[in-house]
């Protein structure tokens, strides 16, 4: 009776082979993985710096609304007004604030 054996120097190349070709996919994987973090990241930082300029505008507009409403106040008129007096020795109140935030 014959016997056939295998050759057994196959095996010994297949586990190399299947290790790399594993690490190769995961690597694969992993790239396209961290490529699209990278570029929603970008999306968002663009969209972000965009809502930035729009709030900046805003400030601009808002600033400029309230100096054309101080423009012809004068502060010597408003205490000849209100009969103020400045005071020569203000004492400001102080405070600690509570954090209802927690990082």
């Amino acid at each position: 009776m014959t016997v056939i054996e295998p050759n057994k120097q196959n095996s010994f190349w297949v586990l190399p082979i299947v290790g790399m070709a594993a690490i190769f996919i995961i690597l694969a994987v992993s790239g396209v993985y961290f490529y699209n973090q990278n570029v929603e990241l970008r999306h968002a930082a663009a969209d972000l710096s965009q809502k930035v300029e729009t709030l900046q505008v805003a400030n601009a507009e808002y600033k400029n609304k309230l100096y054309t409403l101080l423009e012809g106040v004068s502060v010597e008129a408003f205490v000849a007004k209100y009969q103020l007096v400045k005071e020569k020795n203000p004492q400001y109140l102080e405070g600690k604030a509570i954090s209802l935030i927690h990082y």
